[in-house]
């Protein structure tokens, strides 16, 4: 707790009982633990089993921000079904004052540190684009634009991992850990 309360001073986590009381009287109930970006669901004896972002449906919990907020994303960028395609002409941009950008054919890594609201926006030809926000830290995400919709799925990453993959090479993205599935193209 004290090394969490060095990044978010004044942060002080939160435990409710998710479930109904009927379940917990079966021994199989979860509580939520509020952390800074999400609440945690969690066993009776600890084992996490998922997570809902602050200010998604379900989760009631606010954003808390670092004491240096920043956010750094690297990912990819793919079409849909069938074949799942890697996306062409994409562009990746911040929102209000810019931060560092490279995009490699449909790799990319951005980071931006600043108090304002970090909104990093995802562009490819014939498709609305899409806004990534709401989170701090490094994050590893595949995007994928599909003409029922675009979505995307995320995992936190060590700063590490973040700065190794910046440069999009084909030995960084070998060595990421599998955030979209089995139809997620590197």
């Amino acid at each position: 707790m004290t090394e969490l309360q060095k990044d978010y001073p004044g942060f002080t986590p939160r435990v409710r009982q998710w479930s109904d009381d009927l379940v917990f009287l079966f021994g199989q109930g979860l509580y939520a633990v509020q952390m800074p970006e999400e609440e945690v669901l969690v066993t009776r004896d600890g084992l996490a089993k998922t997570t809902r972002r602050c200010g998604s449906e379900g989760a009631e919990c606010n954003l808390v921000a670092p004491k240096s907020p920043q956010l750094a994303i690297i990912g990819t960028v793919q079409l849909g079904a069938p074949d799942y395609p890697r996306a062409k002409g994409l562009e990746v941009s911040w929102k209000g004052a810019p931060g560092y950008v490279n995009v490699v054919e449909n790799c990319f890594a951005a980071v931006k540190s600043s108090e304002e609201p970090l909104v990093l926006v995802l562009k490819i030809p014939g498709r609305e684009p899409l806004e990534i926000s709401g989170g701090y830290g490094a994050r590893l995400i595949a995007v994928t634009f599909d003409s029922k919709g675009t979505y995307y799925a995320s995992g936190r990453i060590p700063n590490t991992t973040f700065v190794a993959s910046q440069t999009c090479s084909t030995q960084a993205r070998q060595n990421w850990p599998n955030v979209g599935g089995g139809a997620w193209k590197r």
